[in-house]
């Protein structure tokens, strides 16, 4: 018998679910092919809209919503940690909306798994820089274009793809149809090598924590 699974997604930002809706679909099958004791379908990743208030009450009612409406059984939460580090980010928003989303006993979705990269989603985005290199259009060195080796400690990513845009598209006619970063995020979910997330740390967490509401809904085995 294949049991089935609706994933809600809540983002901090207007824009990161167009990247992370794919990684998250991906990275379900990925463990359920490879760790499920169970035939798991995942029916979908809907992300959550709901009214703006601080973290934790937009958590608590992207839970809510979700559960009636949609009749999600795991919500993953998004925030950036905006920092080199994620210890601010757990302390004061992840925590405290688990913390919150536990107390409330009517309908609603308590199995959260927090996404929460270094220092912002892009940062997850830059990881594979072959597949960044190929949506961009350009052949160009990682140096060249500002690329380099390290794939952990960027403050701020986002600018380190702007930039690259603007270094593989210097050199050619101004009829070139040079992308915006905003229409990289849905190719770039889509074709970010999972192996090559899984050297951040934050990413790994991530996984974790999906294996950690699997065992918990007995898809995977305990420890």
């Amino acid at each position: 018998m294949i049991r089935q699974l609706i994933v809600g997604l809540f983002c901090e930002g207007p824009t990161d679910h167009r990247f992370l809706q794919n990684i998250i679909r991906r990275t379900l099958e990925d463990i359920a092919l490879t760790e499920s004791t169970v035939d798991l379908e995942i029916l979908g990743v809907e992300r959550i809209l709901v009214d703006k208030g601080t973290y934790v009450e937009e958590v608590v009612r992207a839970a809510r919503k979700g559960f009636r409406e949609l009749g999600i059984m795991i919500l993953c939460i998004h925030a950036d940690s905006d920092n080199l580090t994620d210890t601010r980010t757990f302390q004061f928003k992840i925590l405290p909306a688990i913390e919150a989303v536990d107390e409330i006993n009517d309908a609603i979705c308590n199995s959260l798994i927090p996404i929460v990269p270094v220092a912002m989603t892009e940062s997850w985005m830059i990881a594979d820089r072959e597949v960044l290199k190929r949506e961009i259009g350009t052949k160009m060195s990682d140096d060249d274009l500002g690329l380099n080796n390290r794939i952990k400690g960027v403050r701020n990513p986002k600018a380190v793809i702007r930039a690259a845009i603007t270094s593989a598209y210097s050199h050619k006619s101004k009829r070139s149809q040079r992308p915006t970063i905003s229409e990289l995020y849905l190719p770039l979910g889509q074709k970010t090598r999972l192996d090559i997330l899984l050297k951040l740390e934050s990413y790994q967490k991530f996984r974790e924590g999906i294996r950690e509401q699997f065992r918990m809904k007995n898809i995977i085995l305990s420890k």
